[in-house]
Order: C-alpha cells, then structure tokens, then sequence
C-alpha cells in the first residue's frame, strides 16, 4: 500500500481507480460479501495529487474496515466518478445494521480518521445512516 502511495507515475485517475478496484475486490472477497462497484470513467487522463490519492485510498479503507467490524452486511456498494470540474466523487454504501449517529462512541476513531483526513484533502464527507438501515458514506474533493 505505501508503495502505490509513494510511486509518482500511478498518479493517474485510472491508476487509483484500478488500485481501488482491487482493494475492493480483496475485501468482499475475504469477508464473503457481494459487491456491487462502479468506477467511471475508466481512462479519464486526470492527474491525481499525491495527497488526494493517499488520504482517499484511507477512507476508503478506514470505511472497508468499519464494515468489516460492525455493520454485519452482506452487501456493500461503490460508486466513484469525477465530476465537472475536476471533483472526485465516492459514495460507500452497506446494508449492514446502521447506527445512531448522534451516539457515536468518544473512541470511535474511524469516523474521526476520515474526518481529519478529508479535513487535510479540503473535501466534504457526508455520513447517512441509522439503526437497522445501513450505513452510506459520501466523499467529494476537487483536486483541480
């Protein structure tokens, strides 16, 4: 992973965009989960700032993560594409359990990790979710 971070010629949007793809593959596949990814478009021949790909590429894990230990899905979706003007758009969707998110635990750091990295990136996230309706993250940067 700090390898794919650190290597200046997978700055590419279809770079990160395949390098997702495999985590997300790895993931449903080690937790027996169907998934449902879309990734568009494909060969857009966008630049990806370092910082942009490494804080992305953590959310995404840190959310992969947090379903992992305590959604209980069985089905996790992904969507990403770049909008007009060069923003970066990912939703992160589960069918798991949900939470109320006015009770998030003191040490849930997750939630407080993507926080502070879209912080670092300049970008918006939104968390919906509520108990027994799943959980859907969404993400929205501009690397122009």
């Amino acid at each position: 992973m700090i390898s794919f971070f650190a290597k200046s010629d997978y700055d590419e949007y279809s770079d990160l965009s395949g390098y997702i793809r495999e985590v997300l593959s790895k993931f449903s596949e080690n937790f027996c989960l169907k998934s449902d990814v879309s990734i568009l478009p494909h060969d857009v021949p966008i630049s990806i700032p370092p910082n942009i790909k490494k804080h992305t590429i953590s959310i995404i894990k840190e959310a992969l993560n947090n379903i992992q230990k305590h959604s209980k899905a069985s089905k996790i979706t992904f969507y990403m594409h770049v909008a007009n003007d060069n923003v970066l758009c990912i939703n992160i969707m589960d069918n798991g359990v949900g939470f109320d998110s006015n009770n998030v635990r003191n040490y849930a750091n997750g939630i407080k990790n993507m926080n502070k990295r879209i912080i670092e990136m300049g970008g918006k996230i939104e968390l919906e979710t509520a108990v027994g309706k799943g959980t859907k993250i969404g993400i929205r940067d501009s690397f122009s």
